[in-house]
């Protein structure tokens, strides 16, 4: 809920979360968690602060196939990265591979649906499961 309240806050932090419909497609149970995740994504998505794109799995091999990663922009301070390989985390500040990680997410955004689409497929997933 912490979490939550940084993007709801008077001065919201910008968020940008782009994923791949498999993740909306595989689940370690049924309905009754499913829908209320997948219910969260869309609220999220509302907030005018925040931004859900799913790249669809027909698109085949995208951008962000090698996992997943986050980009963290600071006024007055060098971007970071993170990613998060088997076995624990990293953070990245070297700015060649920082720089590295931001041309694999503007691609990634390339390789999007717009922000509706994305909206209207987690909804039939929903609806789906």
């Amino acid at each position: 809920m912490a979490r939550k309240e940084i993007l709801t806050r008077a001065d919201p932090t910008q968020v940008w979360i782009v994923l791949d419909e498999v993740v909306l497609m595989r689940w370690p149970s049924g309905a009754s968690i499913v829908k209320p995740q997948l219910q969260t994504l869309l609220d999220l998505g509302d907030l005018p602060n925040v931004t859900v794109l799913v790249v669809p799995i027909n698109h085949g091999v995208h951008a962000g196939r090698d996992g997943s990663q986050t980009l963290l922009s600071f006024t007055g301070s060098d971007d970071l990265g993170y990613v998060e390989p088997p076995g624990g985390g990293l953070v990245i500040s070297d700015f060649m591979r920082v720089a590295s990680l931001r041309r694999r997410y503007d691609l990634l955004l390339t390789e999007a649906l717009s922000s509706d689409k994305s909206a209207q497929l987690i909804h039939s997933r929903m609806e789906g499961s």
